[in-house]
């Protein structure tokens, strides 16, 4: 894999970066962008409609936090020409993972920060995201699905390796503080258009911050935990890894029977 970017001279047309965290409403904060007029926002899901997505955030990744590569703000900067010249906006992970240098290579973008109780997003997180990763069934299958696949998964342990510090379930409400700390702090400091936006919040405020008009339609509400469950089989999982639990432990009543 390269080391940087490869070289990217047109700026990415970002109007809004909305850098909350995942699980704090950002496939909706997504669906709601696009319906107020930002056609392109990518989303943790658009990394999966291009095989070389994956690989570039990986590739920050590593130059970011892996101390034999050097954290150059230039690379940064035509990294993200390339991943996000074709979009209005940005949400959710990865590129929340990169706020500080978002931030700072789009200066006139309006910042937004999707956020909920910490307590509740940390319950949201153990049920999604830590159960999946952490899932020995979801580890096996993943040896039986194409590479692209797989990347995706590797790019999310990297965030949780390096962003979240190793663990979710240890670290994942203090990091998520510091995080929101850490995004209002700077734009503050640098007199940027700053909403915090919490679920539940609706279109009023919202719209009122960019400057569009209500939609009359309601504020989409998708991808809770139950359907992000559904989506991922999470479930069919449990049921699984039950299954295979139990017919091990009679398995070896069996044997120790036989002794």
């Amino acid at each position: 894999m390269d080391e940087k970017f490869p070289p990217q001279a047109m700026a990415a047309p970002i109007e809004v970066l909305a850098l909350g965290l995942c699980r704090t409403g950002t496939f909706s904060m997504k669906i709601a962008l696009e319906e107020l007029g930002y056609k392109k926002v990518y989303h943790f899901f658009t990394v999966d409609e291009d095989p070389s997505h994956a690989d570039l955030w990986i590739s920050a990744l590593r130059r970011k936090y892996e101390a034999q590569f050097e954290n150059s703000t230039e690379d940064l900067k035509t990294g993200w020409n390339l991943l996000l010249r074709d979009y209005n906006a940005v949400t959710d992970i990865p590129a929340a993972c990169f706020g500080p240098d978002l931030i700072a290579a789009y200066p006139n973008a309006k910042i937004i920060l999707t956020t909920r109780s910490a307590t509740s997003w940390q319950k949201s997180m153990l049920n999604t995201i830590h159960a999946l990763q952490s899932s020995h069934i979801n580890r096996f299958l993943l040896l039986f699905v194409d590479e692209r696949k797989r990347n995706l998964s590797h790019l999310v342990d990297l965030i949780i390796q390096y962003y979240f510090r190793g663990s979710i379930r240890r670290n994942g409400m203090e990091v998520f503080r510091q995080h929101n700390e850490m995004i209002k702090e700077i734009a503050l400091r640098d007199k940027r258009e700053f909403l915090e936006f919490r679920l539940g919040d609706g279109w009023e405020p919202l719209c009122e911050f960019l400057g569009k008009p209500m939609p009359e339609s309601d504020f989409p509400r998708v991808n809770d935990s139950r359907s992000w469950r559904k989506a991922f089989r999470l479930d069919w999982y449990m049921k699984i890894g039950m299954i295979l639990g139990s017919l091990g432990i009679f398995l070896i009543s069996c044997a120790m029977s036989k002794m």
